[in-house]
């Protein structure tokens, strides 16, 4: 019978005629040349590397024993489940994910197994030796034992060559004990609601008439401009200074907070040259060069014309130039499906012969 013994990592197993403890992180040799790893902390299976029968075999919390890999045959075949074979299987090994290896001894190879069974070879030549190389160019003699270190290799013990070896596999290295689950970032939402909480701020900025509250040490970290511009030498610096903000809507100038906030690109098409004039001010770089790709992407015969009115006005010469080759390329169109767009353009003759040069 089994006995248990409290707050300890090992386990007892019966073994010949008497009790023994046995450690489950550790390969064990049990009469007939069984050996046995632990898989992962916690309440998971045990994997065994079945010598003489020559198969993988996969032990469940409850007990339930079934083949993993193996024909029972003393082969060398690689395939799923029971299709595959091996020579005297000698130890096993688990890494992160859940992939077992296995030290195929007198087959002279290290096969790995993958969690529906699939059965390939890692590495060895299956010839008697040891010459270094990649995969199937490396030769082992019986190798007996392994293990995944905490850098993902497969370290080997080769047993007639009387050496250690370690395989470069780039593994994801084993867990001990069950790891806490991976929790979504929560970081976007929390930056919205701090944006979104006046508590904590401590400096306004006016737009169009509305007050927007923010916080003068995360604007200067993000941006050289603010930084400047909340420096001790500025009267936007004092505490109780309302900063305006001109030349864009309160709707635009949010959304670029909420960047600054969330570095989130996240823009309305309505606001995208208001957006792209103050991130050029800003020197937020990323911001420009987000919102002159997607006005670029993004112009149709119902914009162009709108854009390059703006873009020649702001001097926003990235868009100017994207918006004058549509216009030119498109006006036939812009006159058919869009002709109300073509109205403040008439109003500007030097704009209109451009387009009209550039078309021909």
């Amino acid at each position: 019978n089994l006995c248990r013994r409290p707050g300890s990592i090992l386990q007892p197993y019966r073994c010949g005629g008497g009790r023994r403890w046995l450690s489950i992180l550790q390969p064990y040799r049990c009469g007939g040349g069984r050996r046995w790893l632990r898989l992962r902390g916690g309440p998971e299976h045990v994997y065994v590397a079945d010598q003489s029968n020559h198969r993988i075999r996969k032990i469940a919390p409850d007990g339930t024993v079934t083949t993993l890999a193996g024909s029972g045959n003393a082969a060398f075949a690689d395939g799923q489940g029971i299709a595959a074979s091996f020579h005297n299987p000698a130890g096993v090994a688990v890494d992160g994910d859940g992939y077992v290896y296995v030290a195929d001894r007198s087959n002279h190879r290290i096969r790995k197994i993958a969690p529906d069974g699939t059965v390939t070879t890692l590495a060895g030549s299956g010839n008697a030796g040891s010459i270094e190389g990649q995969g199937i160019a490396a030769h082992f003699h019986n190798p007996s034992k392994l293990a995944v270190d905490a850098e993902g290799n497969v370290l080997v013990s080769d047993k007639n060559n009387g050496r250690i070896r370690s395989i470069a596999a780039l593994l994801p290295p084993p867990t001990r004990g069950k790891l806490p689950p991976t929790l979504p970032s929560a970081y976007r939402d929390e930056m919205r609601a701090l944006l979104d909480d006046s508590s904590f701020a401590d400096i306004t900025f006016v737009v169009e008439g509305e007050k927007v509250t923010a916080h003068r040490a995360l604007l200067a970290a993000r941006s050289e401009y603010f930084r400047t511009m909340l420096s001790a030498s500025f009267r936007e610096a004092q505490p109780s200074s309302e900063v305006p903000i001109g030349g864009m809507s309160s709707s635009a100038f949010k959304e670029l907070l909420a960047y600054i906030y969330t570095d989130e690109l996240v823009f309305s098409d309505k606001n995208m040259v208001d957006v792209m004039r103050k991130a050029r001010e800003c020197q937020l770089d990323r911001v420009y060069n987000h919102t002159v790709r997607r006005c670029h992407r993004d112009l149709t015969v119902q914009n162009a014309v709108m854009w390059f009115i703006q873009a020649d006005q702001y001097k926003l010469d990235d868009l100017r130039e994207s918006a004058l080759r549509f216009v030119a390329r498109n006006f036939r169109r812009i006159r058919t499906e869009a002709k109300p767009t073509l109205l403040p353009l008439q109003e500007s003759p030097a704009l209109m012969m451009e387009v009209m040069l550039d078309a021909i």
